[in-house]
């Protein structure tokens, strides 16, 4: 259940990793959230206060119409947006099928720019202006073996995401992404799990201040979303242990 005030942030892939991470430090901080996944298992309604739910598969359009809908007779607004949804393969150029693209671009890229979209269109945001944060990958902007597919949705979010903030500067709302290196959560486990604990090992060393944490992430998202970063619009914010200093 939401305080009396309306204007909320929405958590889209707080279900888990670092989506969960940014919700729990908003909730720290006692800010009114809605968390938005496919999959809420991790979390306890009953237990937290000033948080809506709802299941939200963001690939199907009448998941996100009916949490629209529902925002609407609220009479709910946005004045924050984080969208952590997204799913990563490594497969070399000969091995990615046609389909593996169009998944990756459905999910990672396509359902972020709809759902922004469709927001927008609504009259959700809120009026007195709001902040949308991405999250990205280093892989978008720097590469990496076996990431083209999942690296060119990610360069796709960089390069969108620049326009996106030209176009909805005059309404008071800013988009950035956070660009993170390899975080240590369960999409990390998917690839310690396909690529073997030698080819981990040798990522390991091109992190000088090794792997990542959600709360490494969900403390710059928290910065982004507050009035202390009120002039930072179209940026993608590198947030690696040294992954890009190499």
């Amino acid at each position: 259940m939401l305080s009396q005030k309306k204007d909320v942030i929405l958590i889209v892939g707080g279900g888990s990793g670092i989506g969960k991470a940014i919700a729990q430090r908003l909730i720290e901080l006692k800010e009114d959230i809605v968390i938005a996944d496919i999959n809420l298992n991790k979390w306890d309604s009953s237990s937290i206060n000033n948080v809506l739910f709802y299941q939200l598969d963001v690939t199907d359009d009448e998941s996100k119409n009916f949490m629209i809908e529902n925002l609407r007779t609220e009479d709910i607004h946005l004045n924050g947006l984080v969208y952590t949804v997204g799913k990563a393969v490594t497969l070399p150029l000969s091995s990615i099928k046609i389909e593996v693209y169009k998944e990756l671009l459905e999910l990672n890229t396509i359902s972020f720019f709809n759902l922004i979209s469709k927001l927008a269109t609504q009259q959700l945001i809120s009026e007195q202006g709001a902040s949308i944060v991405v999250i990205s990958s280093v892989v978008g902007q720097y590469g990496a073996r076996g990431k083209i597919a999942y690296g060119l949705t990610k360069g796709a979010i960089d390069s969108g995401i620049k326009s996106l903030a030209l176009e909805l500067a005059s309404k008071k709302i800013r988009i950035n992404a956070i660009a993170p290196g390899t975080v240590q959560t369960k999409m990390l486990d998917k690839l310690i799990s396909s690529i073997g604990e030698e080819e981990v090992n040798k990522m390991l060393l091109d992190y000088p201040l090794g792997l990542g944490y959600p709360q490494d992430i969900s403390d710059l998202a928290v910065f982004l979303l507050s009035k202390q970063s009120k002039w930072i619009t179209g940026s993608i914010i590198t947030n690696d242990g040294g992954y890009s200093a190499r």
